[in-house]
């Protein structure tokens, strides 16, 4: 007969691996799907600034839906939460595979979005509460490990299926990885007790608690300026390699690999050392590495040596990693139990902002850059003035995030 302990331990194994697979599976979508936009774009007569909203769309609906679903998971369950959001996000990866043009293609990224925005809101915070404070840091390692596992596999594989079988057999690939998800999280996962909303406090009340914290408010604001920064560089090197190289979408994704493989292999190393060693001077020296690649990157011409590009790529990678886990652990560390659905979605919405808000400040920049002319028919010598006129600006915002992150009282994650 299974031990208490051995049920215990069965349950926390397989949050962890319902927790992977969903981080595993959003990321997916998103470098597969950078991959793809150039293919999605010609065969939907897409401009360069409307394909950005295949991005835009998803991230805007789970940045302003995420936070109100936390709360909503902190009082009535954050499993039943979950199971509908992965539900959701199954559906419409499936219904993405039949979109005949781009407003229904675009329709469905929102509702995407609206699955998503209840899986940030929950995953986390039930991992969170299944571990000991002391494990934190190593299986958020691992959970990070698993988004850039995805990041990895996504031009990889997006770039190989969108070469041979078409951009539409992307979303069949994502329906599966959700279907695994789903029924784990059918299977494994039993429905806590919630607070009930009569014992919830006001969920602005809660937010503006939450915030009044230095290391939490300090850390979700790294966390923007972080992710506005970097989050445009696979993007535009997609479009880079393929329109202005002219390389294959499964040779770009081959190139590209290079940046979430290093974030995969660091990222648990860098969750075990918040364990134990000063979190807020880690995510520090991770920016330090963005920022160097960013400003690397700024120097991108139509005959730049490949070499040039991964090791831009891999520095990228070295900080992302060095940021990502740490500046995790120390959101989650400074919150109460009773909080962190709450505490994980404004950490997810702080991510997504910061990607909304990089990825808007890049539309305006191709928008007056290149002009609104179908993405195919963009010039690469318009591409290139592109890139060296956002790599330089996204630099100086990692830069700005740095200081931010090194105001943060310096110890342990407690």
């Amino acid at each position: 007969m299974e031990t208490i302990e051995a049920k215990q331990l069965s349950i926390r194994r397989a949050i962890l691996v319902v927790t992977s697979i969903t981080n595993f599976s959003n990321t997916f979508a998103a470098s597969a799907l950078n991959i793809a936009i150039p293919h999605i774009g010609s065969e939907f007569h897409a401009s360069a600034t409307a394909v950005s909203w295949i991005v835009l769309a998803f991230l805007l609906t789970s940045a302003f839906l995420a936070i109100p679903f936390g709360r909503l998971a902190d009082i009535y369950g954050r499993v039943p939460m979950l199971r509908i959001g992965i539900l959701l996000f199954c559906v419409t990866a499936l219904l993405n595979v039949f979109s005949p043009n781009m407003p229904v293609f675009l329709l469905m990224r929102v509702l995407q979005g609206i699955g998503a925005a209840m899986i940030f809101a929950t995953n986390t915070a039930i991992l969170i509460d299944a571990y000991p404070p002391e494990k934190r840091g190593s299986v958020m390692g691992i959970t990070v490990a698993a988004v850039y596992v995805g990041s990895a596999c996504g031009p990889v594989i997006g770039g190989l299926m969108t070469h041979t079988f078409g951009w539409r057999s992307i979303f069949l690939l994502i329906t599966t990885f959700a279907l695994i998800a789903l029924f784990m999280t059918m299977l494994r996962l039993h429905s806590e007790k919630p607070a009930g909303a009569g014992e919830a406090d006001n969920i602005v009340t809660v937010i503006a608690r939450l915030f009044k914290n230095r290391v939490f408010a300090l850390s979700n604001l790294a966390a923007i300026f972080n992710y506005g920064a970097i989050f445009a560089v696979i993007y535009l090197m997609s479009i880079y390699l393929q329109l202005v190289r002219g390389f294959n979408a499964d040779h770009a994704g081959l190139i590209m690999i290079s940046q979430p493989v290093v974030q995969s292999i660091l990222s648990p190393i860098a969750g075990r050392m918040s364990d134990k060693r000063q979190p807020a001077l880690i995510a520090s020296i991770g920016m330090g590495g963005c920022a160097g690649a960013l400003f690397m990157f700024a120097f991108l011409n139509e005959q730049t040596a490949v070499w040039y590009i991964v090791s831009g790529l891999v520095l990228a990678g070295i900080g992302v990693a060095l940021f990502s886990s740490p500046n995790a652990n120390m959101i989650m560390s400074s919150v109460d139990n009773k909080d962190y659905s709450v505490a994980s979605s404004v950490m997810s919405t702080s991510r997504i902002v910061g990607q909304v808000a990089g990825m808007a400040l890049l539309t305006v920049i191709i928008n007056a850059v290149v002009g609104n002319v179908p993405i195919a028919s963009v010039a690469p010598a318009a591409m290139v003035l592109n890139m060296q006129v956002t790599f330089p600006v996204f630099a100086a915002i990692c830069c700005v995030g740095i200081i931010i992150s090194l105001k943060r009282r310096v110890g342990k994650a407690t």
